[in-house]
């Protein structure tokens, strides 16, 4: 199975991974280590997670106020957005 970022979701992981490092260093790494755990849960079970309406999909992240939304297509995964918990909760339908 293979994934990869819608250019906007992308964009997302990039500005939430600065802001941490920002902050400290160390949770910026601790945000990236829970993304790509995240990852590695949605590749192994894909279909695990809730369900958002048709192929698409939600993975909470642990630590942080964070979701993976992907679209499951067979054997690969395309990550909709990186969603900060306080976001309006479908501002990234237009991506599908």
């Amino acid at each position: 199975m293979t994934y990869s970022y819608h250019p906007h979701a992308r964009k997302e992981f990039d500005d939430a991974t600065d802001y941490y490092d920002a902050i400290d260093p160390e949770l910026g790494d601790d945000f990236l280590e829970e993304i790509e755990e995240c990852i590695t849960r949605i590749l192994k079970f894909p279909r695990a997670w809730t369900r958002l309406g048709g192929s698409v999909r939600r993975c909470r992240i642990h630590r942080f106020p964070y979701s993976l939304i992907y679209d499951l297509e067979d054997e690969y995964v395309f990550i909709l957005a990186v969603m900060h918990s306080s976001r309006k909760p479908n501002y990234w339908v237009d991506r599908l």
